[in-house]
């Protein structure tokens, strides 16, 4: 039995081929499990990350909306005071009584029954 050694070697050549082709696919296989397994992990990181995100979103909002109300009470606050400083620099100069007082009565109460006109004699 003669064997061509010509074919032997091209049987070789493919057998190796097979086997070169076999092994890089393999890698390829082991290659991709990995990248899916890495960006399963980065997804869920990046789902942890942005539900953080989003919470503390949530509360510079709410300290936000109570900054906002601060500014609201004091702006509330700033007007009667200034209001109060005019009722005082008034009284000061001897001009009109503050809004927030009620008219003078002399020193004693005047009721609304003393309004009515008295029935004549």
């Amino acid at each position: 039995m003669d064997v061509d050694q010509s074919a032997l070697k091209g049987w070789f050549e493919l057998l190796l081929a097979v086997s070169s082709v076999g092994g890089t696919i393999a890698a390829l296989r082991v290659t991709v499990t990995f990248l899916k397994a890495e960006f399963a992990e980065l997804k869920k990181s990046t789902r942890a990350d942005i539900t953080g995100i989003q919470t503390e979103i949530k509360q510079i909002g709410q300290i936000l909306i109570t900054q906002a109300d601060m500014r609201g009470e004091i702006k509330v606050l700033e007007t009667r005071i200034d209001a109060a400083e005019r009722d005082i620099r008034d009284l000061r100069i001897g001009g009109r009584p503050p809004s927030s007082m009620p008219p003078p009565t002399c020193g004693r109460e005047i009721a609304p029954t003393n309004l009515a006109p008295r029935p004549r004699p």
